[in-house]
């Protein structure tokens, strides 16, 4: 199969990744921290919720007291980790997307007000702690993304061209989620 023919596959293959992923691994650039003796500009990775907004794109509620909320204030270039493979036997026979890009933190109140509901829906859990007023939605401005579908199959794929796949890979997630909840009683 040449490269052309691949690609859109694999570009599907990273929507649904998207689409259906809701937590990630967040790395930013450490803006410095007296306290903790640690100098700026390391790499800082933490864990974070992913929930999708309308068009089904990822964003970030994050605390402002986190350490990747100030690394992001200070400098909003990250990477994003998004993987599926806690359960798996062999994890890095599994597909993983990393986004490169940025981070901006939505301001208006009634932009931030339907992205808290979405995050909610998204993460039932974290309904106590996601109105507090340090908490701040961050939508994601991705660059570049590099997919791994598993060994011998990577690519840098336009992010463009995987978002076009993914309103009909939220719609298939949901329709797994919803056979799945039927199946479990649900």
């Amino acid at each position: 199969m040449s490269e052309a023919e691949r690609k859109p596959n694999l570009e599907r293959q990273a929507a649904f990744l998207i689409a259906t992923t809701r937590r990630a691994s967040l790395a930013t650039r450490l803006a410095g921290s007296e306290q903790a003796g640690v100098q700026a500009a390391f790499p800082y990775i933490s864990l974070v919720l992913l929930a999708p907004d309308a068009r089904g794109l990822p964003f970030l509620l994050l605390s402002d007291l986190s350490e990747h909320a100030k690394n992001l204030q200070a400098d909003p270039a990250l990477a994003l980790l998004l993987e599926q493979t806690a359960d798996k036997p062999d994890p890095l026979a599994e597909p993983r997307l990393t986004f490169l890009g940025e981070a901006s933190q939505v301001i208006d109140a009634k932009a931030a007000e339907p992205l808290r509901e979405a995050f909610v829906a998204a993460h039932p859990r974290s309904e106590p702690w996601a109105r507090f007023t340090d908490f701040k939605p961050y939508r994601l401005n991705c660059r570049n993304l590099h997919f791994v579908a598993g060994f011998g199959r990577i690519a840098w794929l336009s992010p463009d061209r995987v978002i076009q796949h993914l309103s009909l890979a939220s719609d298939a997630g949901a329709s797994d989620a919803g056979a799945s909840d039927a199946g479990n009683g649900g």
